[in-house]
This record gives C-alpha cells, structure tokens and sequence, in this order.
C-alpha cells in the first residue's frame, strides 16, 4: 500500500510539472526576455569587424593542411541480410 501511494505521489508531481496550464507570470516573464534578446541583437549589429587582416601579406602565405582521405571499402558485409530479406 505504501509503495502504491508513493506512486501515485510520484506521479501527480510529473503530471503537474509536465501537464499543467502555464501561469500568467512565465508569459510576461518569457516577452521581458526576448526583449533582452532584441537588445543583445541590436548591440551585435552595432560590431564593426575590421576587414583589412585580410589584406595583409602575411595572410597570403597562410597554406591549406587539408588531406584528402583514402577511399577504402565500405564495411563488412550485414550477416542479418538473408533473414531481413534484402
């Protein structure tokens, strides 16, 4: 009996964190934040970014350490594919 009632407790507390009507409060506390969002969006365009690094010679010599990699088979091969049908 004690265990069904801790159940029954344990569940009622998800159901109504989950489940329940959102209160009046997290609606005006949700438009307060975007707008601080639109605040912090308006000081992010404000940034000047300055452009002539990329002009500089030192950038020219920078060089790509990308490689390639090496083309190799795919994998073995699916030991369920006779029972999978394919």
């Amino acid at each position: 009996m004690i265990l069904i009632a801790i159940l029954v407790a344990v569940c009622a507390v998800l159901y109504k964190n989950m489940f329940a009507p959102v209160a009046d409060s997290s609606v005006a506390g949700s438009l307060s934040s975007s707008g601080k969002t639109d605040e912090a969006l308006q000081k992010i365009e404000t940034i000047n970014f300055d452009m002539a690094v990329f002009n500089d010679p030192k950038f020219g010599t920078f060089q790509s350490i990308e490689t390639t990699l090496p083309s190799i088979p795919a994998g073995k091969v699916n030991p369920f594919a006779s029972v999978l049908g394919r």
